[in-house]
């Protein structure tokens, strides 16, 4: 019974993170190839910027709704087993980051992870990130969201540390921000060729999640250059 929830929760919750809803939605009303545009990403991001804001909502709520909230709310209603628990819940970031159905290429898991993180029960810490990295920190000081999303899993993990007596919640988080990075690193490209030094590289992409400093020349620029 215990190899059956081993097998079966992970790779169920995989195979429903990989669902491609910016792909599908994008390919059925716009007629457009979510990789091929704007960052290539198949994220909500990418699609409120290459299609349209009310696409980029509708993926962004399916995304942390469908694909993040309710499946956890389902494993923690359901008691599986911690460790059960803890894998299948990050199978569902993967399948999106990684999707089988895209050539394991996806988007960056930031929607699916606030579904995860709020179906644990973590309601006022992502209000408090909401409030702070979000409304006060990309709003005011910095207005790229990419180095606020690895700020506000780093607070985050503070936060569970000070406040949550539950140890699994702390490996989640962590287990989310690898992903995050490794996402991040690996992009769904090689190293550009506009930038040759790999540390540059490296660094552009666990903070700003391009290989560029300028988001507008990132966007713009022509990715077959990436190699």
């Amino acid at each position: 019974m215990e190899l059956v929830k081993f097998l079966f929760f992970p790779t169920a919750a995989y195979l429903v993170g990989s669902f491609p809803s910016a792909y599908l939605l994008t390919r059925l009303l716009r007629r457009v190839d979510i990789r091929e545009v704007g960052t290539g990403s198949t994220g909500a991001s990418n699609v409120s910027h290459s299609v349209g804001n009310v696409s980029g909502l509708v993926v962004l709520f399916f995304d942390s709704l469908i694909k993040g909230f309710l499946p956890t709310l389902l494993f923690v209603w359901l008691e599986i087993p911690i460790w059960a628990l803890l894998l299948s819940s990050l199978s569902l970031v993967a399948g999106h980051n990684w999707s089988v159905f895209l050539r394991f290429k996806g988007g960056r898991g930031v929607a699916t992870s606030i579904g995860v993180v709020l179906g644990v029960g973590m309601w006022w810490q992502m209000l408090i990130m909401a409030i702070g990295p979000g409304l006060i920190g990309r709003g005011l000081i910095y207005k790229d969201s990419a180095p606020w999303t690895i700020a506000s899993l780093l607070m985050l993990i503070v936060l569970t540390l000070i406040y949550e007596s539950q140890s699994y919640i702390i490996w989640l988080l962590i287990g989310l921000l690898t992903l995050m990075l490794l996402k991040r690193v690996m992009s769904n490209s090689g190293i550009s060729r506009l930038r040759r030094d790999f540390f540059s590289v490296m660094f552009l992409r666990i903070i700003f999640d391009r290989d560029v400093m300028s988001k507008k020349n990132w966007i713009s620029c022509d990715k077959g250059l990436i190699g």
